[in-house]
């Protein structure tokens, strides 16, 4: 009997790592996700800047160019 309840106690200790291994998994997993999810927010804000800047440099460069030629 002893040798089944140290068994059993030993299930259950390595049962409650296990849930705490996956629990620390979990929180690092949603950490990374949401690491990864504000770098993509912030390379398309920087797109949308530099798409912005280039559709101004294009509109100066063509009224430049109508000036040019008028």
């Amino acid at each position: 009997m002893d040798v089944n309840n140290k068994r059993e106690n030993e299930l259950k200790k390595a049962k409650r790592e296990l849930e705490d291994i996956q629990a620390q998994r979990d929180s690092q997993m949603a950490a990374l996700r949401k690491k990864s999810q504000d770098a993509i927010n912030e390379l398309n804000e920087q797109i949308d800047q530099l798409q912005k800047a280039k559709q101004k440099y294009t509109t100066r460069r063509t009224n430049r160019m109508m000036l040019m030629t008028a």
